[in-house]
């Protein structure tokens, strides 16, 4: 095991940053709080249909950051097996929202429980525990890296650490402090659904409404077309690749248009060729959303038994001046909402966590802690660990629009 690994398999607590930022953002029960670059770097695949059959192999994946230009982000890299924009992407929403909740990385998950978060029932447990399991076998292996351009931090790191078999449809799993890193790092943080809109297609569709929600500056912005391919993943080694994938981004913007998250969209031409998309996005699209769920996040409980390790606030970069990047947004969102660009394709944007209103704030002083439930534990094998090729060699060339 190396380094990386081995301190991912840490058990944390929280620290006090962490619980600010949770508790401003005022999280729903059917949400996560991600930071901007765990939505924006594409470590998900969108697939056609909901359970595609996705490779064994590890395969490692590089952005250039020509590629990454106006993102905020750079030297990405991703190796591990792939992970699908659909039932891995909520299982891994829920696992994320859970560990927030509890404000610690050790987590007990019933799938059962976890159903209704994923608009499934009891009767879809047998098949949804056989994914869940395949998803944390896939995830435990998966590697990603990338850095921050505004706080030249740099994200390396396992997603999650070990796992443990507790009994049908119940697992131990340790997140390790992947999410809670790019949370106190990064500069702007999003509330995301665990499930996504009944009525947004799956695949591109709903990891581009995830996108353009932080991509884009208040309401209007424009991203160019290469930008749009690194971010969605889409392959575009040959015409025919990039032909396909387009046809696939139109259908997702329609897509989004028909629910009415996309206002309106255009082409940005550089002579007769489309470099960019200019689109114009529904900011109340998901407040507007009605839940339909219960009032209280489903949590196991817990009996704490093990020595914890607490992830120390100092370690941390420190948070932003937010009544001095406020008093900036001011004074710059005019400007940008008349040009209709990203701030990051300027530079390194002054953004802030969202704070939209909700009634409900965590008790943080009863937070529930994480247990070894006395049952029958089956322990997961070792974590493999993969040479793989060195990044240098996976270049591709883009093609001209």
């Amino acid at each position: 095991m190396n380094i990386i690994e081995a301190d991912n398999d840490k058990v944390i607590e929280y620290c006090d940053d962490f619980k600010n930022i949770y508790t401003a953002a005022k999280v729903r029960k059917t949400e996560v709080l991600c930071a901007k670059g765990l939505i924006v770097l594409p470590m998900f695949v969108p697939n056609a249909t909901t359970e595609s059959v996705l490779s064994n192999k590890i395969e490692p994946f590089v952005l250039s950051n020509d590629e990454l230009k106006g993102t905020g982000y750079s030297n990405f890299e991703f190796a591990g097996l792939t992970l699908n924009a659909e039932s891995h992407l909520s299982f891994w929403y829920y696992i994320n929202a859970l560990s927030q909740k509890i404000g610690a990385s050790r987590i007990t998950v019933s799938v059962r429980d976890m159903l209704p978060f994923l608009g499934k029932s009891n009767n879809d447990f047998s098949v949804y525990n056989k994914y869940f399991l395949e998803f944390l076998e896939r995830i435990r292996h998966t590697r990603v890296k990338y850095t921050i351009n505004s706080k030249l931090k740099t994200i390396d790191s396992s997603l999650i650490g070990t796992f443990e078999i507790l009994g049908e449809g119940v697992y131990s799993i340790n997140l390790g402090s992947f999410m809670v890193n790019t949370l106190l790092h990064d500069s702007y943080t999003h509330k995301v659904g665990i499930h996504k809109h009944e009525n947004i297609a799956g695949g591109n569709a709903r990891i581009l409404k995830d996108k353009l929600d932080v991509m884009i500056y208040n309401s209007s912005g424009s991203i160019t077309i290469d930008t749009l391919f690194a971010v969605l993943r889409l392959r575009k080694k040959t015409k025919a690749e990039r032909d396909a994938s387009f046809k696939s981004l139109l259908r997702a913007i329609r897509n989004l248009q028909d629910v009415g998250f996309i206002i309106s969209v255009e082409d940005v031409k550089t002579g007769r060729s489309i470099t960019a998309k200019k689109f114009i996005i529904d900011r109340n699209f998901d407040e507007n959303r009605l839940d339909g769920m219960d009032d209280e996040f489903t949590v196991a409980e817990h009996n704490p038994t093990e020595t914890r390790v607490t992830a120390p606030a100092s370690e941390m970069l420190p948070l932003p001046n937010t009544s001095s990047i406020a008093a900036k947004l001011v004074s710059i969102e005019e400007s940008f909402d008349k040009i209709g660009i990203n701030p990051d394709a300027l530079a390194a944007g002054f953004i802030i966590a969202e704070t939209d209103p909700w009634n409900e704030i965590p008790d943080f002083k009863n937070w529930e802690r994480d247990s070894d439930i006395n049952k029958s534990k089956v322990t997961v094998k070792p974590r493999k660990v993969f040479e793989g090729p060195s990044y240098d060699e996976f270049y591709e060339e883009k093609e001209n629009a």
